[in-house]
């Protein structure tokens, strides 16, 4: 869970009724560099990027992003950028982005970023990318940042896009800010105690939307790896404090730390596990609401124990409740979890 202060506690884990959650398999492909989910027109899409090199030529080495419908087939290519190498993370511009949109100014012709557009950190040439909502060709929008060899991942406020790199000069040049005329400007980011400049190997960077702060995960050699929050102090200064810890990041890894469009779920992806932790002060109307009326939203009474058998992210007596689940023998278990002896036309 995610406490009111903010600090990440890895005791509730958000999981279904068995200890440890089910994957499903979307799709086989070559290599996947980053995955992005949200709604559009009522549907649920997933977007990823994939790094192709066919291993014959070269010279046949291209970038391209997908998007996939869960349970349809096939896919549909959304953009590609061909003689690049490695895009890293990937964001949404969000709803807050200025409606008529922010102008960058490389390469000409100027490129307008606007809200549901794509941007895309790419760790092989370093230079951030723009795609439009609509799907078209990859355009840089940024210049090789100065003593930069690997962009990690991207983060999309509602105003300004950051990114976090690998080799930067120091600890505090890692997190760099996108200027529209393509352009970087260094944060400086100051942690408590002694050092003072975040140690280890960055891995993931996210915005968090509830409160305006970027998370930043980090790799530790023969240390604990750790979720660093930043707040903002002053223009391009942060200070930084240590939310989670007892991670284990593979130091390769890029866009491991992810927010959902609200805010309310924060998954962080390890080298042998996928954890999702819900901020469970947050009650709000629709999925992860409040249905059984105990001033915890359902998505943390499901973490802590409260049964959903059918694994929709509804609490089961809720889902009999509202309708959306028969329960035959009023034993409340919804029938499609449990087998039901004698099927009834009405219970006594």
């Amino acid at each position: 869970t995610i406490s009111s202060n903010g600090t990440i506690l890895k005791s509730n884990f958000l999981r279904s009724s068995s200890p440890y959650g089910r994957l499903k398999v979307l799709m086989q492909t070559t290599t996947v560099t980053g995955v992005q989910a949200r709604t559009e027109g009522g549907a649920e899409l997933v977007y990823f990027t994939q790094n192709f090199d066919s291993g014959n030529d070269p010279n046949d080495l291209y970038d391209e992003m997908y998007r996939i419908v869960p349970g349809q087939v096939p896919t549909s290519k959304v953009a590609s950028w061909p003689n690049s190498d490695d895009p890293a993370g990937f964001n949404f511009v969000p709803e807050g982005w200025p409606a008529n949109g922010t102008v960058y100014t490389v390469p000409s012709p100027d490129i307008t970023v606007r809200p549901g557009d794509f941007i895309v950190a790419n760790s092989g040439d370093d230079y951030i990318h723009h795609v439009a909502s609509d799907g078209t060709t990859a355009t840089r929008i940024s210049n090789d940042p100065s003593g930069s060899n690997t962009l990690v991942d991207v983060a999309v406020t509602n105003s300004q896009i950051f990114v976090i790199d690998r080799q930067a000069t120091s600890g505090n040049t890692r997190l760099r800010l996108l200027n529209t005329d393509g352009s970087f400007t260094d944060q400086v980011v100051t942690m408590p105690g002694d050092p003072t400049t975040m140690t280890g190997t960055p891995v993931g960077l996210d915005w968090d939307p509830t409160n305006d702060t970027l998370l930043i995960a980090l790799n530790n050699t023969g240390a604990t790896d750790t979720i660093v929050r930043l707040t903002r102090t002053t223009a391009n200064n942060w200070g930084g404090a240590i939310i989670g810890s007892n991670f284990n990041f593979d130091d390769s890894s890029t866009s491991v730390v992810d927010f959902s469009v609200r805010g309310n779920l924060l998954v962080i992806g390890q080298d042998n596990a996928l954890s999702v932790f819900a901020r469970c002060t947050e009650i709000t109307t629709g999925a992860g609401a409040d249905c059984n009326g105990n001033n915890l939203a359902d998505i943390c009474d499901i973490a802590v124990g409260a049964p959903d058998c059918n694994d929709n992210g509804v609490i089961d007596s809720c889902d009999i409740a509202n309708g959306d689940s028969e329960d035959c023998d009023d034993n409340d278990i919804p029938d499609e979890c449990a087998t039901c002896n004698t099927p009834v036309s009405l219970v006594f």
